[in-house]
């Protein structure tokens, strides 16, 4: 119960943002700068190209702009990946993201270079057959 609670905490910081999904593998998000509100996350799951590739862990460091509105400028998303098959799920995922608005001396901003790491793990037991 208290990891629970502990975990539950970070998630409101907005530090760090667990993606589990039912039955699909597992994906952990780390902001920064550990500020931004994520209200909407898009579960980045693993691609099927990369299991069939072997690939069964990588990482990608997500780089990318908050329009003032809180969603993320598409075109601004940039992935920095190990395995070159976790770009398209990494940057799918992220474009779909929703963040709360950021307000600056009273005015709404956007937040360029706002940076994402997503580390992927392949958790389908019938990957390594």
């Amino acid at each position: 119960m208290a990891v629970r609670a502990a975990l539950l905490g970070l998630i409101l910081l907005g530090c760090v943002v667990p993606a589990v999904a039912q039955d699909d593998p597992v994906a952990t998000i780390v902001m920064s700068p550990p500020g931004e509100r994520l209200l909407v996350r898009i579960q980045p799951l693993f691609p099927e190209d990369a299991r069939r590739a072997g690939v069964r862990s990588g990482s990608c460091a997500m780089t990318f702009t908050i329009r003032a509105d809180g969603g993320v400028d598409e075109h601004s998303v940039a992935a920095d990946c190990s395995h070159e098959a976790l770009v398209d799920a990494a940057m799918q995922a992220v474009a779909g993201w929703k963040y709360a608005p950021s307000i600056v001396d009273g005015r709404v901003v956007e937040r360029p270079g706002t940076t994402a790491s997503i580390a992927f793990t392949d958790a389908d037991p019938a990957a390594g057959e």
